[in-house]
């Protein structure tokens, strides 16, 4: 998968990259750490950022020690979370300043491997409850609210992925529903690529 990987120190970068290709993944960068902390590629090669470039499945943020705050190489990180790509802390995880949207902090290689894969493939916390409140709403409406219908939204390259288990009192409203998702989706998340709905 596509992992985009950014932290506190030039080191800490390099050393996670390399656990991060010996796992098979396309390792990127939203900037030159080495040449120093300023600018991004956004900034000196337009169309370069790696969110704009391609999907992003998950950031890594690596923390070589307890920083209370985010440090400048670590903008990456910020503007991940703000398009609501998964994002991982890995290394020293004390004085986490991420920790309120980060979907999983490890300290091993082996963690870090295995909490890439499953953070890429997690459900989406924030789009799984808006595509809930909205279906409630809906089915509300209809006089179901007592439905046990459920939903559940992932990413997928880039993709929003929401799954609709409706029981068969809801069925004949699917349509209803998807097209009121959708827009409570694409209200939340302007920044994926597309969103795509199934039914369980």
């Amino acid at each position: 998968m596509r992992v985009m990987l950014v932290g506190t120190q030039p080191g800490a970068i390099d050393r996670t990259e390399e656990v991060l290709r010996s796992g098979g993944h396309e390792v990127v960068h939203c900037r030159d750490e080495h040449a120093g902390t300023f600018p991004c590629t956004a900034l000196t090669d337009r169309g370069s950022c790696p969110f704009e470039a391609a999907p992003v499945d998950v950031v890594v943020t690596a923390r070589d020690r307890a920083w209370p705050r985010p440090l400048p190489l670590e903008d990456g990180a910020i503007c991940g979370v703000h398009r609501f790509v998964p994002l991982v802390v890995h290394g020293t995880t004390a004085l986490d300043p991420f920790a309120p949207w980060a979907v999983a902090e490890t300290t091993t290689d082996a963690e870090l491997l295995d909490a890439v894969e499953q953070a890429a493939s997690a459900p989406l916390p924030e789009h799984g409850a808006t595509a809930g409140a909205t279906m409630r709403d809906v089915l509300d409406g209809q006089g179901l609210g007592a439905d046990p219908s459920s939903v559940e939204v992932r990413r997928h390259g880039g993709r929003l992925v929401v799954t609709l288990d409706l029981t068969p009192a809801a069925a004949p409203i699917a349509g209803v529903v998807t097209v009121k998702i959708l827009t409570a989706l694409r209200t939340l998340d302007p920044y994926c690529d597309g969103i795509d709905v199934v039914r369980a």
